[in-house]
């Protein structure tokens, strides 16, 4: 899909696409399916970078140089927590499964990011660290999602001492503690500057409106799966 005045191209992949992370199935299909999902959507593989998760806080400045890298191997994919670039045309490529795969464009001056946003990086701060990484003082930065596991699912027994930082997103219910993670983030981003009306983040649950989850995999004792989220600017 076009957003912000099509000036940023972005989607994902959905279950139907199978999974789309070298680490949990054999490489040869997964490099497979990915072709196949890049030319449905039409990447260019060629003119592509992809990560992998490293919870942490992370990023790196990408560039034409750096395309093709984890496109279609594990061996050379980045491990951190955000794609940074101001090349045209260039797809920033993130595989997930519940987490947050935010997307911040900073239309003022033509930078994109894609940055993974799980519970921990809600914690340690990754939202705000990712955004004074692009931003410059006439900024106008955008800031959209992938689906991502809502507080209607992301069920805890007792809140983890690592996630403490959000308490006050835990809501309590049935016994149990429900992590309220879209007004975590919207609030984390409001707090770093960026307009609420610039703000787009998506309705669906990634655990129960098909899409790969690792809660719903282990749930469910089905195979771990990940969805391929990609953003380039126009």
């Amino acid at each position: 899909m076009n957003i912000w005045e099509n000036k940023v191209n972005f989607g994902y992949s959905s279950l139907a696409d199978g999974n789309l992370d070298f680490r949990f199935d054999d490489k040869e299909i997964v490099a497979s399916r990915r072709k196949e999902f890049f030319a449905r959507v039409g990447i260019d593989p060629a003119k592509s970078v992809a990560m992998i998760a490293e919870h942490a806080n992370n990023m790196a400045l990408v560039t034409a140089g750096d395309a093709g890298k984890g496109i279609f191997s594990s061996d050379d994919q980045y491990f951190l927590d955000g794609l940074i670039t101001r090349e045209k045309n260039f797809n920033l490529i993130l595989a997930v499964a519940d987490c947050i795969a935010l997307v911040l464009y900073d239309e003022a001056n033509e930078v994109l990011a894609m940055v993974h946003v799980g519970s921990k990086n809600l914690a340690i701060g990754t939202v705000d660290k990712a955004i004074q990484a692009i931003k410059i003082n006439n900024s106008e930065i955008h800031a959209a999602t992938s689906p991502f596991i809502k507080k209607c699912c992301y069920r805890f027994e007792t809140i983890p001492k690592h996630l403490e930082a959000l308490k006050d997103y835990f809501i309590e219910k049935d016994g149990a503690y429900f992590l309220d993670t879209e007004s975590a983030l919207q609030n984390q981003l409001i707090e770093s500057g960026v307009k609420e009306e610039n703000i787009e983040i998506s309705r669906l649950c990634s655990m129960h409106d098909n899409f790969p989850s690792h809660r719903n995999s282990k749930k469910m004792n089905l195979p771990e799966s990940r969805m391929l989220v990609y953003a380039r600017m126009l």
